[in-house]
């Protein structure tokens, strides 16, 4: 990522990168697990499996901003770009809606 951040597959093999596309999963989640604390920039992406959550990302990022998660964001999609999830859950952070919106257009955020 530009020398910013560090992007991992969540240690998903290649040919299971995004299950949500062969699972049918419907909800993905973004989340940074130390919420509050000025230095958290650890984030997880999730997608719904048909036997709970699975994390299918995690990114390490240089600061929180919109920017900076949505190239995170943009790699993924590239992993595997017909997945378009139509619901993504996020915490109240201005910076994920906003990269999540710009790189998923047609993903509803519910607040």
């Amino acid at each position: 990522m530009k020398g910013k951040g560090v992007l991992s597959n969540g240690g998903v093999s290649t040919g299971n990168k995004l299950m949500s596309g062969s699972t049918g999963g419907v909800r993905c989640y973004v989340w940074a697990p130390l919420t509050g604390v000025p230095y958290n920039l650890l984030f997880f992406v999730a997608v719904e499996t048909n036997v709970g959550y699975t994390v299918i990302a995690d990114f390490v990022l240089q600061s929180e901003t919109t920017e900076q998660i949505r190239e995170a964001l943009q790699i993924l999609s590239s992993w595997n770009p017909a997945w378009q999830p139509p619901y993504f859950m996020v915490d109240y952070s201005e910076a994920e809606i906003e990269s999540i919106q710009t790189t998923f257009p047609a993903c509803n955020i519910p607040l």
